[in-house]
């Protein structure tokens, strides 16, 4: 027998208390099978308000948290601050997002909250009748309101979901319905798209077998944990590494040697196997960096006009991926200084717990350092923030000249800057 339906991982067995027709138990089934789905449902934080969904802490099989009546957004926000790498939402109605709550709502959306909400918007207090709220519509009948609401005595509804749209904090609005099949399933592709951030989506440990040419797509077989999966995509992208351009030197002609991957072979002092021969830049095999070429030239020249004390193996080289928001780093993470046999300690700072990144409205990410316990020394940190290019920089600096952390714990930096988030990340 083929399974064509079942009940969804992301709900618990316990029956809900909500009223006929008012569409709370479809739209927790879709909340549920979405985050499902995305696996999600580990990290997944569920904030509900009082109200109808006062109870949806015990449906969702999340963990949960409940917030006053109206602060659904404020405590969610201070959810997600603290835990930056969990997916956080809110599930509210009208009554409580609409009316007594709407301050919060428009306040977490201007700021750029990085929280999902889903809006019950009935149009109706859910009380014995139903009450008007200000979501009813024109004409749509209530207890408190019962030949319908008049705008010309009762005012115009406040149409939440376009209100919030005008507001440049807000990344995704979309108003759908589930009242017929095929608006079901639109509803259920918005609540994936508003669980998603910006449309990306990662697979981490895994083991590719085979890029298959399946004609309309691309189909990547792959394993995880002994799991063979698939994915299917438009086209597929693949990092290999570049290949040091020493073809056509005719090195051989010189006696000059090469690595087995074609790369110049020098020693620290960039020297070739040939006496007054050196390689500098992307053919000696280091990292192709424009600023390593540089300072690669640096040691060169040292031993050609200087001291020739300068070597590559003196150098900390920090880095930056411009992605959005961009990652950079220099020296050892955890994993690499625990298997240098340092006794460390970990500093992290999420990137919304910065002035600056709320100004800039780029508060996502997470700054980490990792600090030798014995010298407090820095042994290395990784910025995953905006400005993250400038304020690796720093640390660099501060690791070349062999200063403990609490020389950035305690510096003075300007307000409000990036930098100065370099004060709390090293306040362990």
């Amino acid at each position: 027998m083929t399974t064509v339906f079942k009940r969804t991982q992301g709900l618990t067995e316990a029956k809900t208390h909500y009223c006929p027709g008012c569409t709370h138990g479809i739209v927790h089934r879709l909340v549920g099978e979405v985050l499902e789905e995305m696996g999600l449902l580990e990290e997944a934080i569920a904030v509900v308000p009082v109200g109808c969904a006062v109870m949806a802490t015990s449906y969702f099989n999340t963990d949960g948290i409940q917030a006053a009546h109206g602060r659904a957004p404020a405590t969610a926000t201070g959810v997600k601050r603290v835990h930056p790498d969990n997916t956080v939402f809110t599930y509210q109605g009208d009554g409580d997002l609409a009316s007594i709550g709407t301050a919060e709502i428009i306040h977490a959306a201007a700021r750029g909250e990085k929280i999902t909400t889903i809006f019950i918007n009935n149009g109706i207090y859910g009380m014995t009748g139903g009450q008007m709220a200000p979501t009813t519509l024109p004409g749509m009948k209530a207890t408190t309101c019962q030949s319908g609401r008049d705008p010309k005595i009762d005012g115009n509804p406040i149409r939440v979901s376009e209100m919030l749209s005008t507001l440049e904090g807000a990344a995704y609005i979309q108003r759908v319905a589930v009242n017929s099949p095929f608006n079901v399933i639109k509803a259920r592709k918005a609540i994936q798209k508003a669980f998603e951030d910006k449309g990306v989506h990662f697979e981490m440990n895994v083991q590719t077998e085979e890029i298959e040419n399946a004609g309309s797509e691309a189909v990547v077989h792959y394993k995880k944990e002994g799991t063979a999966l698939t994915a299917g995509a438009d086209a597929v992208l693949i990092a290999t590494g570049r290949k040091p351009n020493t073809e056509g030197l005719n090195l051989e002609a010189a006696g000059v040697e090469k690595t087995p991957r074609g790369a110049v072979k020098v020693d620290e002092k960039l020297r070739t196997s040939v006496p007054n021969i050196w390689a500098m830049g992307d053919v000696a095999g280091g990292l192709q960096f424009t600023y390593v070429s540089l300072d690669d030239f640096r040691i060169v020249k040292d031993q050609l006009t200087g001291s020739g004390k300068r070597a590559s193996s003196d150098r900390t080289v920090p880095y930056s991926v411009f992605i959005d928001p961009p990652f950079s780093r220099v020296g050892l993470n955890e994993e690499e200084a625990a298997a240098q046999g340092y006794h460390v300690k970990i500093a992290k700072l999420p990137a919304a717990a910065i002035p600056k990144a709320q100004v800039l409205r780029k508060p996502v990410g997470l700054l980490k350092a990792v600090i030798d316990a014995d010298t407090n020394k820095i042994l290395g940190t990784m910025l995953f923030c905006e400005e993250s290019y400038e304020m690796i920089n720093i640390v660099k600096l501060a690791m070349d000249a062999g200063l403990d952390y609490t020389v950035l714990r305690d510096q003075i930096f300007t307000h409000p800057t990036m930098s100065e988030a370099l004060n709390d990340l090293f306040a362990v």
